[in-house]
């Protein structure tokens, strides 16, 4: 992947909000809150785009949903196509006035009256009263950079500000959200294409052998890649399966057309011009394919010979319209379950985990962008942090855990169901990612408390490897995951507030100020090994009275067991000792 400048960037923001601007014949400063919701957020709903005129400067609402709770978004935004512009001092004079008017219920009425137009009056007080409750959250956004002198004044306040450092740093953690189009693919020299019946199949699918050079051309003009996006799995590198294909291309140009598995494309729409033998692809996503696709362009990046140029390869491309129309929604709802089972199936021809099959789900999407609010990077896909780490690093980003760790923290904290919890977690990781497991987790884990368990996941790891004796340094990276459903029970008893982000703000006070607080983590964490450890000793020994062996390794694997001691009640020294990690909250 291209390291991108700034510049860059920035002209590839402003094309995608210009791209929604003719979409919906709107002007680009009302297009560019729109284009930041639907790149940052997961489904926002009940939008509201003002046309400037008695607005009381609420450039654009809407509310996200998650669980049970609803929160309200308001947008103030300030468009410029001039790159490196500063903000300007006005911008943050208006965060100052809109927040106060919030904030003090006094000047409301007046600001009403002076400001805003009749018929929105009802959903202003609608916006007060859920900024009263806490549920409602004020939002400024703009594509210049900070001015750092004029954002000092507005810092401390209750608000949230984006600038063009912030939207860049998104933009490079999720393109695929951030920008939802990829440019026209031509395949060229296609002479015949095959297409089942509409009706028998439910969609349009096209099946072509199309010329791999194409893909190649196409690739070194994405420097993003794009058409990857919906991959369940980027590059996997230099392996033994990705060099059997590029020496197929280089060596047997004319065999890889029946040696290779071949493509799954979608695309909107799919158009053969019989006279020019081309086919078009208006929006095109390889679903599967990755590597073939990039071990090829390494081949020729290396120098191929030319014959390499008549190599072909087996495309399948399914159309699917985008969703128009006041049935909108649900035409978007079926799209995304078709191409969620196209996704899915395409991939299960090839060894693949189960994991690799859920990264591009709601689910996981959500969860990245949580933990990309605090400038983490969740790896939803294997080795993508190798792929995109020089870029991410270069605008603040960290790496973040795996979709293996993470699911295998939230199952701990899921300890009470069968199909979740610890044990599951170190013995048989892939069946989190299948069935009820996984249905489950979906279900019961918002992308806060994923945030939270991995934090307390953090902390007890850290402790764990601090702890010096050598029992504790041979058990931690077994007993580890039994440690985190310990300590999460134990939270909870002690109404830990779950869920909430008070408690991930105090979380995060203690992961900033980690030197005072460590040692209450320490604490805990060790009284909790020994626990464990004590329990591990028992077992032990009833084995041996039955002549078998039994190793750590073994024991955090055996459910039924660690089962009864997640249930047994706590030492009431451990609720001590949790007690002193929750001082802050």
């Amino acid at each position: 992947m291209k390291q991108a400048t700034t510049k860059e960037l920035f002209d590839f923001i402003n094309k995608r909000v210009v791209d929604i601007a003719n979409s919906t014949g709107i002007p680009s400063f009302r297009a560019f809150p729109r284009w930041f919701a639907e790149m940052y957020y997961t489904h926002p709903e009940e939008i509201f785009a003002s046309d400037g005129t008695g607005d009381g400067k609420v450039d654009f609402f809407f509310h996200t949903v998650s669980g049970s709770e609803v929160t309200h978004h308001v947008i103030n935004s300030k468009f410029t196509e001039t790159y490196n512009q500063s903000a300007p001092v006005g911008f943050y004079d208006e965060i100052l006035a809109f927040y106060q008017l919030f904030k003090d219920p006094v000047g409301r009425g007046k600001f009403l009256k002076l400001k805003v137009k009749s018929e929105l009056h009802p959903f202003y007080k609608k916006l007060f009263g859920a900024f009263d409750s806490g549920k409602a959250k004020l939002l400024f956004l703009t594509n210049c950079r900070k001015n750092a002198g004029q954002l000092a004044r507005v810092e401390k306040l209750d608000v949230e500000t984006f600038h063009l450092e912030n939207l860049i740093q998104h933009v490079l953690d999720d393109f695929d959200g951030a920008m939802p189009r990829t440019p026209d693919l031509t395949l060229h020299q296609i002479g015949t294409t095959l297409s089942p019946p509409m009706e028998e199949t439910g969609v349009s699918t096209t099946l072509v052998f199309a010329r791999l050079v194409d893909f190649v051309d196409y690739m070194d003009d994405d420097p993003y890649d794009l058409l990857f996006a919906r991959n369940v799995r980027v590059s996997q590198g230099n392996t033994v399966v990705n060099r059997a294909i590029s020496e197929t291309f280089v060596d047997h140009p004319e065999q890889f057309a029946y040696s290779n598995n071949g493509l799954t494309l979608l695309c909107e729409r799919a158009t053969h011009n019989h006279g020019s033998h081309e086919l078009l692809l208006v929006n095109p996503r390889v679903v599967n394919g990755s590597q073939t696709l990039h071990s090829v362009r390494a081949a020729c990046a290396s120098g191929s010979p030319h014959a390499a140029r008549n190599a072909r390869v087996m495309v399948r491309i399914v159309s699917i319209l985008p969703a128009l129309g006041t049935d909108a929604p649900n035409q978007a709802a079926e799209t995304k379950e078709i191409v969620n089972r196209i996704s899915v199936r395409s991939n299960q021809q090839n060894p693949i985990k189960a994991w690799n099959l859920r990264a591009n789900d709601d689910f996981q999407m959500d969860l990245s962008r949580r933990f990309r609010r605090e400038n983490v990077f969740y790896e939803r896909r294997d080795k993508e942090w190798k792929t995109r780490s020089s870029q991410l690093k270069s605008v603040g980003v960290s790496r973040g855990p795996s979709i293996k760790a993470l699911m295998a923290q939230a199952a701990c904290y899921h300890w009470k169901s069968s199909k979740l919890g610890p044990a599951l977690a170190k013995g048989s990781l892939g069946e989190l990612f299948q069935g009820e497991g996984y249905d489950q987790l979906r279900e019961a884990t918002t992308p806060e408390l994923a945030y939270q368990v991995h934090i307390v996941f953090q902390n007890i790891d850290e402790s764990l490897r601090r702890l010096g004796q050598k029992k504790y340094r041979i058990a931690r990276r077994h007993v580890d995951l039994l440690i985190l459903s310990l300590v999460s029970r134990a939270l909870s008893e002690q109404k830990a507030a779950w869920k909430k982000p008070e408690l991930t703000v105090a979380l995060m006070q203690q992961r900033s100020d980690w030197e005072n607080w460590n040692g209450a983590w320490l604490t805990l964490t060790r009284m909790t090994a020994d626990l464990v450890l004590g329990k591990y000793a028992t077992a032990v020994h009833r084995a041996e009275l039955k002549g078998n062996d039994l190793t750590l390794k073994n024991f955090v694997r055996r459910r039924e067991e660690i089962g009864e001691i997640l249930a047994a009640p706590l030492p009431k020294r451990l609720g001590q000792a949790v007690r002193e990690v929750l001082q802050t909250v």
